[in-house]
């Protein structure tokens, strides 16, 4: 938990399924690509959570074993397969992400996500709030034709500070 034993490619790769849950308490660090990277194939739709994970950082949460591209990266659309909900961190403090010290960005969409939900996590900083340990690029891109209706919880209640490209960007 404290020097990286990498895979080549990413860390964690889900094409297939439903209602999937990563987490809670994996260490996905020091790997070569994305350290978690959700991308439906073809026509498949998913359902995804992840809950309370260390991605990029050492399993203290306080030092950067970066992956080599984003912490969380989801792919959706329709020329590929649909990410129907999305919920990053719960608002709890064992449901909280840490999601800090990767290559990339910390958390990126990209295509359309019909309910998102980033809640509760920490990006960009120690777990323990007492450092900033930056991603690379932005703490979190959401650059997806969402599904939301107006006022739905978006992004709330995320520590973001200290990365590369800034804090929070929505295209």
């Amino acid at each position: 938990g404290t020097v990286a034993a990498p895979n080549v490619g990413g860390g964690i790769l889900i094409e297939r399924g439903k209602d999937i849950t990563i987490g809670p308490s994996n260490l996905i660090s020091g790997n070569g690509g994305a350290g978690i990277r959700i991308a439906p194939f073809l026509g498949n739709q998913q359902d995804a959570v992840v809950i309370g994970n260390l991605i990029g950082v050492d399993i203290a949460g306080g030092v950067a074993l970066p992956n080599g591209g984003v912490g969380i990266q989801v792919e959706g659309g329709t020329w590929s397969g649909q990410v129907e909900r999305l919920l990053v961190g719960d608002g709890t403090e064992a449901g909280r992400n840490i999601v800090s010290g990767n290559a990339g960005h910390g958390i990126s969409t990209v295509g359309r996500v019909d309910e998102l939900e980033i809640t509760g996590n920490t990006v960009g900083v120690a777990g323990d709030l007492s450092a900033v340990v930056p991603n690379g690029g932005w703490g979190i891109v959401i650059a997806a034709g969402l599904g939301q209706e107006p006022g739905t919880p978006l992004v709330q209640d995320n520590v973001v500070g200290g990365n590369a490209g800034g804090g929070i960007s929505l295209q």
